[in-house]
């Protein structure tokens, strides 16, 4: 049971919660204050800073962000992020369920 809320969290819970908070609030918020380029750089890295891989993370919100700009349409974001966290999530069991390392 915990794998299937942990699958629920992180393929469809948190995918919404930060397209609403990063793309949805953020860079509208920063666009007031800054150009819409330093909008995005700001949300991005924000958003990279809160996951495991830094670096690829702000350049997923980089591309998220400027989907956004294009579209203004959140529900598009929330699929591809879902999809993405999805395809992670599937790598991550087929990771674990192929792993040779030795017990100990």
């Amino acid at each position: 049971m915990p794998n299937f809320l942990m699958a629920i969290l992180m393929v469809i819970f948190v995918p919404i919660i930060e397209e609403l908070v990063f793309r949805g609030i953020l860079i509208n918020r920063l666009s007031v204050t800054f150009k819409t380029k330093t909008a995005v750089i700001i949300s991005s890295i924000l958003f990279g800073v809160l996951h495991t891989d830094p670096l690829s993370a702000t350049l997923f919100g980089v591309v998220m962000a400027m989907i956004y700009i294009q579209t203004q349409k959140l529900i598009i974001l929330i699929i591809c992020h879902c999809l993405n966290n999805l395809t992670a999530y599937v790598f991550i069991i087929v990771e674990s369920m192929t792993d040779d390392t030795p017990d100990k």
